[in-house]
């Protein structure tokens, strides 16, 4: 049985390669945002795998995609945290456009809010503190 699901797989990949951005944009998408929405749990590989196959420019669905794994990002649950890492990272990888990574990146810091400030303040402070350290250090030698 799994060797069949790998061997689909494979299939798989190998039209993904060759899809087109209508098709993508008009079919996959569609389907894939939705099915995120509804069972992240279940087509978060799916979707990542996906993602990894096509030799498209994915600036144009990039806020669309990531819109919909972010969530996913912050659940409890790992598997589904690292599947939507991955999906966010490939989304990432493959979008050639500024624009779109920088509404990426004002996605990512809407939906982590002031937890990024946080981590920013922290580590400044941390630096801040090692420097002092490093001062004390030298005077005592």
């Amino acid at each position: 049985m799994q060797r069949t699901s790998q061997q689909r797989v494979l299939l798989l990949v190998k039209l993904y390669r060759h899809m087109l951005h209508e098709d993508f944009q008009n079919i996959v998408l569609p389907s894939a945002v939705k099915m995120l929405k509804r069972n992240p749990e279940i087509v978060l590989e799916s979707v990542g795998i996906l993602l990894n196959s096509v030799n498209l420019d994915l600036s144009k669905y990039a806020v669309e995609i990531i819109s919909v794994a972010l969530p996913q990002a912050r659940h409890a649950d790992e598997g589904r945290r690292v599947g939507a890492l991955a999906i966010i990272r490939r989304v990432s990888q493959k979008s050639s456009n500024p624009d779109a990574l920088e509404a990426m990146f004002n996605a990512v810091k809407s939906v982590i809010g002031d937890l990024f400030l946080i981590i920013l303040l922290f580590w400044e402070s941390l630096k801040e503190w090692n420097g002092k350290e490093s001062c004390n250090e030298e005077r005592m030698e």
